[in-house]
């Protein structure tokens, strides 16, 4: 008798405490699949932020390029400072983009030195640019080849007129036409590539 009540006693408690145990493991698979959503989940958000950064690179050169067309357009020195400091931005992002790929063992063609080294070289063209149409249309503080061009010009219109030479009269006419058509290729050359 005494062992069909211990029997009873632990069906009884194995009953009782087996919906505990259930909920024991419950829990415990529960909490795991929670925390592995949460990592999903940042890692999700994450490669979000990565997929912005080089959306907003792509913008970034985009700008690079207006600000280029608005210096051929005006000749400013802001235009120059707003392509530094644009390039500046697009590398660190670029860091950014490949610190993160790096981290995440993200595989891709992207390679980061080679895209900065790529800036690098477009910004040294875009310098060599700059002196280039400073060099023709002149700065702040120099006139243009431009500039001495039309003075020459001017100089060679009073030869001509004092002068009151055919000859001389026509190849004035032969060289203004000339400045006429190296103006038309340069100018829009210059201020709409």
């Amino acid at each position: 008798m005494f062992k069909d009540d211990i029997n009873e006693h632990e069906k009884y408690a194995l009953h009782t405490n087996a919906p505990l145990l259930g909920n024991g493991h419950y829990h415990v698979i529960s909490s795991h699949l929670f925390y592995a959503n949460n990592q999903v989940d940042k890692k999700e958000n994450t490669l979000n932020l990565l997929q912005l950064d080089i959306a907003l690179s792509s913008q970034q050169m985009l700008m690079m390029r207006r600000h280029e067309k608005d210096f051929l357009a005006r000749q400013d020195d802001k235009y120059i400072t707003k392509m530094m400091d644009e390039a500046n931005a697009i590398k660190a992002r670029l860091k950014t983009i490949n610190d993160n790929m790096t981290m995440y063992g993200l595989a891709s063609d992207f390679d980061y030195q080679e895209t900065v080294s790529a800036i690098d070289a477009y910004l040294a063209q875009f310098n060599q640019l700059t002196k280039t149409v400073y060099l023709i249309h002149g700065d702040n503080q120099n006139k243009g080849a431009i500039d001495d061009l039309k003075q020459s010009t001017l100089g060679f219109e009073r030869v001509a007129f004092v002068a009151n030479d055919e000859q001389l009269t026509n190849q004035l006419i032969d060289l203004q036409s000339l400045l006429i058509s190296f103006s038309k290729i340069l100018i829009p050359h210059f201020s709409h590539r």
